[in-house]
């Protein structure tokens, strides 16, 4: 058994927002820790920008087992090629109208790259496949998860390989039932925690173009959501190809229910 780690971080402003306010230092801080402390082969994916602020806060560099890619090279990625569509959507009159009475101060109901960023981690997983293709497992794993959390959590580490699968296994944060993209969006609250997902390599592309799919789906009803509500309907769609089995409703748990 072989496993990836894919990680990306794009500078969106997230230092500048009035809610869920998070300079670049707090994700380059939770980055360095998964950084040194990861067990396995890492992908990081930056634009030059970023690439630059990692020179400055790392200058002697990172592992040999890290491997830093342009992000602009993912051209595929929904931050590259749906951002225009979905900032339309997202200014839409018919999206406005859909999420009355909601806190429109939530990211993704007003700002507008962090859908497409968010949903990007499919694209990002997809592209490292492509430059390394001899893994039995790609796993993405959030940027700066674990500077959120006590006491390491969020830090890929050492697991059982009898709780892998064939599918693609997602923490859920506990059961919900099945419900149309414009109920989700409109729920308060995550049914499922996106930061670390852990994906058989004969699912990698299949799952990458199956969110391009429903995030085309949404945007054709005039509705823009995170990554959570995408992987959520095609997993409902697709259920033998997922595994959201794994409940902790704390956040980010799955390496620890895969221990």
């Amino acid at each position: 058994m072989s496993i990836s780690i894919t990680t990306a971080f794009k500078n969106i402003g997230r230092g500048d927002w009035d809610n869920f306010k998070r300079g670049n230092d707090v994700y380059f801080e939770g980055f360095f820790k998964l950084v040194d402390h990861c067990p396995f082969p890492m992908f990081v994916y930056l634009e030059q920008d970023m690439i630059g602020v990692l020179k400055e806060k790392r200058p002697n560099g990172l592992p040999k087992s890290v491997t830093l890619v342009p992000m602009e090279s993912v051209t595929q990625a929904p931050a590259y090629t749906r951002d225009k569509q979905n900032t339309k959507v997202l200014n839409s009159e018919e999206f406005k109208n859909g999420i009355k009475g909601m806190n429109v101060k939530h990211p993704e109901r007003s700002k507008a790259s962090y859908n497409m960023v968010t949903s990007s981690k499919a694209a990002f997983v997809q592209f490292t496949k492509t430059i390394a293709p001899d893994f039995d497992y790609y796993v993405w794993q959030d940027f700066g998860t674990v500077n959120l959390e006590s006491e390491g959590v969020g830090l890929p580490r050492e697991i059982d390989e009898a709780k892998l699968s064939n599918k693609i296994i997602i923490q859920s944060l506990g059961k919900k039932d099945k419900h149309h993209p414009w109920v989700m969006a409109r729920l308060p609250g995550a049914v499922i925690a996106g930061g670390t997902i852990v994906i058989p390599s004969d699912l990698v592309d299949w799952f990458a173009g199956k969110v391009i799919n429903m995030i085309d789906r949404f945007h054709r009803m005039s509705l823009t959501d995170d990554d959570q509500n995408i992987y959520l309907q095609i997993a409902w769609d697709h259920p033998n190809n997922f595994d959201l089995t794994n409940v902790d409703r704390r956040w980010c748990r799955l390496w620890e229910l895969l221990s």
